[in-house]
């Protein structure tokens, strides 16, 4: 097992304000590169510096860790699962899971179940086992790892028409021998919103239905947001409610407080800063449009 760093929080806030810095606009121009992952020796080929969501699920023994980023009517996502070393009382998990080979069997078996019909395939890539998961918007690719206790999920979402090169993605997928020899743009918190794309193009004329087409706002992620600590002293809780514009382009635009819940506005800002969705279109063109979403706090 691959040792951990010691200077990660370093590391968060030297990444947290390159991020900042480049999100201000709320869009970039899309530039394939390489970036890595703060604390593992994972790295691939991104169109912008992602959004990034962590949680976890001690009682299952893992932490899961997801990043997402938009390109041109698609959304191109990492995920890394992999082994907690978190202790944990019994109080907060009466029943504690192994994490191991029947965890990544159990996600699996989620995916063979879906509603979403997917088609399932087999294979390998850098001598690891793979399963494609192909459905209508999506395809998702697990990658066991559990010699390292962990596996890795990538996946596109789009547009059926949408023009993606899945074998660049996944080929660009690299697990270095160590953390000091990982390559790419260290991403840590990643971007303080999605970024959406500062060169969008018009589709050409001949490129456009010939009959009328609606098709509506697509949402990949609607992130959960946080507590502050006084909140949860104060045990504060209710419903936050926005309005939200999310743009043509893919990024997150003005944001309004329609109903609000003393000392957790903030949060839910944050939190809508950071969806993740493919834009209405009309025609083939992508329109803006003015979403209302909710974040509801509770204490339990």
């Amino acid at each position: 097992m691959k040792m951990r760093p010691l200077f990660l929080g370093v590391l968060l806030l030297i990444s947290a304000a390159a991020a900042s810095a480049q999100s201000e606009s709320g869009s970039a121009p899309i530039v394939w590169e390489r970036y890595k992952f703060t604390n593992t020796a994972i790295s691939i080929m991104l169109p912008k510096m992602p959004v990034a969501l962590f949680g976890s699920d001690l009682c299952h023994g893992y932490t899961k860790n997801s990043y997402f980023a938009y390109a041109n009517n698609a959304v191109y996502e990492l995920t890394i699962v992999e082994r907690s070393y978190a202790e944990v009382t019994k109080l907060a998990c009466p029943v504690k899971f192994t994490f191991d080979k029947s965890t990544l069997a159990a996600r699996l078996t989620e995916l063979r179940n879906s509603n979403e019909k997917n088609v399932e395939t087999s294979g390998t890539l850098h001598g690891l086992e793979v399963n494609k998961f192909a459905a209508d918007g999506v395809t998702r690719w697990i990658v066991g790892d559990m010699d390292d206790h962990r596996w890795i999920e990538l996946a596109i979402a789009k547009r059926a028409d949408s023009a993606v090169d899945e074998d660049k993605f996944i080929d660009s997928l690299d697990i270095a021998a160590d953390l000091a020899s990982a390559q790419g743009k260290q991403v840590g918190l990643g971007s303080d919103r999605t970024l959406g794309d500062a060169d969008m193009k018009p589709p050409a004329v001949a490129d456009q239905p010939k009959t009328a087409v609606e098709e509506p706002v697509r949402i990949i992620l609607k992130p959960r947001p946080s507590y502050t600590d006084d909140a949860r002293k104060n045990r504060i809780q209710g419903t936050v409610r926005l309005r939200v514009s999310l743009l043509a382009n893919g990024a997150v635009g003005s944001i309004e407080v329609v109903k609000e819940v003393d000392g957790l506005n903030e949060q839910a800002i944050a939190a809508a800063r950071k969806i993740v969705f493919l834009p209405k279109r009309t025609n083939g063109v992508n329109v803006s449009v003015v979403k209302l979403i909710e974040y509801g706090f509770s204490i339990y």
